[in-house]
């Protein structure tokens, strides 16, 4: 943003950015020139020197395909044309499954997946795992009482909402929802995501300061009923999804994993 860029150290950072970004394009163009490819086979497509050789082989009219880790151990991803992060592969694959009714087998790997997920076994889940006994005690924790509807906001680091182009920020979101609740009897928490605060079990990243420092003044300013989970506190996620009446997830498997938890099963 033009506020970060203010910052001496991130102008420099972008400038390298820029420069590599550069250097990979020129350097490339080349190879393309030379070698002339039929097809490639491209790196996730997300992180900018994959972009590049992504959107380059795009403008030669090379056909790509994108490879990821899959969403389970021991599996892949591959998009045709597409990268990791499109939407348009998920919906595809969503219209053609629609109308199929899973089978008993398919949805016990899917019960185990989410049980995986939720304690730290499944390989994408690993990082974020905080062993938690909290799940009964979640509404005591934050002192919300045990009558009152909850609605749950997750958020996400920056740089993914901007990847997925979504259309708005998310703190200017949560500004209009702690107005909205200042005038509501329900509750609304919101957990900000390890990411953003620079914590990852056994990784460390660079601190969104100045997304925190924007959700630290939100914090001071929230009513009662707005209940601000940091990046840095060790409160499962999976212990609000059983409580939450509702839920806002801008980019992340929240969107799946807690309807799931609420849904009830067929005798």
């Amino acid at each position: 943003s033009s506020r970060g860029l203010n910052r001496a150290d991130a102008r420099e950072v972008h400038k390298q950015y820029l420069i590599n970004g550069f250097l990979t394009y020129k350097a490339l163009s080349r190879i393309y020139d030379e070698y002339k490819p039929t097809n490639t086979v491209i790196f996730n497509a997300r992180i900018y020197p994959y972009r590049i050789a992504f959107e380059l082989a795009r403008m030669n009219n090379i056909p790509v395909v994108v490879h990821e880790r899959g969403l389970t151990d021991d599996t892949f991803l591959l998009y045709e044309n597409n990268t990791c992060i499109s939407p348009e592969p998920i919906l595809n694959i969503a219209d053609v499954w629609k109308d199929i009714a899973l089978s008993k087998e398919t949805l016990v790997k899917v019960k185990q997946y989410l049980y995986d997920l939720e304690n730290g076994i499944e390989y994408t889940s690993r990082y974020f795992f905080i062993r938690s006994n909290d799940y009964l005690y979640a509404r005591k924790k934050l002192n919300i009482p045990a009558d009152k509807k909850l609605l749950g906001l997750f958020t996400s680091s920056e740089f993914e909402l901007d990847d997925a182009h979504t259309p708005f920020c998310q703190l200017d979101l949560i500004d209009k929802l702690i107005e909205i609740f200042k005038e509501r009897d329900d509750y609304l928490v919101i957990r900000h995501h390890p990411h953003i605060g620079g914590f990852l079990k056994h990784k460390r990243f660079s601190t969104d300061s100045e997304f925190l420092s924007r959700v630290y003044q939100q914090a001071v300013n929230a009513p009662d009923n707005v209940k601000i989970i940091m990046p840095y506190e060790k409160l499962s996620s999976y212990s609000l999804y059983y409580h939450l009446d509702a839920c806002i997830s801008l980019y992340s498997s929240v969107a799946y994993q807690t309807p799931a938890r609420h849904a009830e099963a067929d005798p």
